[in-house]
C-alpha cells in the first residue's frame, strides 16, 4: 500500500541519431505535447481509479492542490485508508496497524511523497525548485527510443525520466526507493495510455515494478479539474 505514490523510473542506454536533441528542446517539446499551458492555469486536480495490487482491487481518490498539497484516500477491503501533506506536514490512517488514528509517515516515505506533492512535476520550473537536470541520451523502452533525463533534487536523491521520443510525454521513470521490508529497490514507473483531458496529456495507465517484478497497476477512471475541495482535507485530524 505503501508503494502507491512511489511513482519513479528509468532503464538501459542506447545511441541513435535522435542524440543531436539538447535538453531544452527535449523539455519545450514535452511542455507542448503534456499541454504545461493549460496546466499552470490548473488549481485542482481530483483523479479517482483502481489499484491493482497483490492479487487484490480496490478504488482510489487522489487530490492535489497548487502547488503542493497532496491527498490520497482507498478503500482497502471496506477501511479507509488515507495519506495526506498540506504542504508542510504528512500524515496517514491505515487501520490495519490496530490503530484509526492518524500517524506520521516514515521519513524516507514522506520525502517521496513531498515529490509527488509538487502538482507540475519535477521537469517543470526545475531551476526554481534547486532541482539539477542532465540529457543522458537516447535508450530503448519497449522497443521505442525515449530521451534520458537524470533529474538531482537538493536532497541528493536521483531520479530518473523517460521521454518517449515520438509522444513527447514521459513513459517511464526510474529510482531507487525504500519498501515496507526497510530495503531499497530499483522502482520502475510505467506510463502508458495516454489521453488529452481539457487540453492537458494524462496517462490513464500505470505499471510500478519493484526489482523487475510488478508491484501494482493503476487504472484512472476520471480526471477532473478545478472541482471545489475543502482543504481541511489535508491537515492532520485530532486523535
Amino acid at each position: 500500500m505503501k508503494k502507491l505514490y512511489t511513482i519513479i523510473v528509468i532503464v538501459g542506454f542506447f545511441f541513435s541519431p535522435l542524440q543531436a536533441q539538447d535538453l531544452k528542446e527535449i523539455l519545450d517539446n514535452y511542455y507542448k505535447s503534456n499541454g504545461q499551458n493549460k496546466i499552470n492555469q490548473i488549481k485542482t486536480m481530483t483523479i479517482t481509479g483502481t489499484i491493482f495490487q497483490m492479487g487484490s482491487e480496490f478504488s482510489f481518490k487522489r487530490i492535489s492542490i497548487r502547488p503542493d498539497k497532496f491527498y490520497l484516500e482507498a478503500d482497502i477491503m471496506g477501511q479507509k485508508f488515507v495519506q495526506a501533506y498540506n504542504g508542510t506536514d504528512g500524515w496517514m490512517i491505515a487501520p490495519w496497524t490496530g490503530s484509526v488514528d492518524p500517524q506520521d509517515i516514515p521519513v524516507n516515505q514522506l520525502k517521496i511523497m513531498k515529490k509527488e506533492a509538487d502538482f507540475d512535476g519535477a521537469l517543470y520550473n526545475y531551476e526554481a525548485k534547486g532541482i539539477m537536470l542532465e540529457y543522458e541520451g537516447i535508450e530503448k523502452i519497449n522497443g521505442a527510443d525515449a530521451f534520458k533525463i537524470k533529474t538531482t533534487y537538493q536532497d541528493n536523491d536521483v531520479v530518473k525520466i523517460f521521454i518517449g521520443a515520438e509522444s513527447n510525454l514521459i513513459i517511464k521513470t526510474e529510482a531507487i526507493l525504500p519498501t515496507m521490508m526497510r530495503t531499497d529497490a530499483l522502482t520502475e514507473t510505467f506510463l502508458s495510455n495516454y489521453k488529452m483531458i481539457e487540453g492537458t496529456a494524462v496517462a490513464f495507465s500505470i505499471e510500478t515494478k519493484s526489482n523487475g517484478q510488478t508491484s501494482a497497476k493503476i487504472k484512472i477512471d476520471l480526471v477532473e479539474y478545478d472541482k471545489k475541495i475543502d482543504h481541511n482535507i489535508f491537515n492532520r485530524p485530532k486523535k
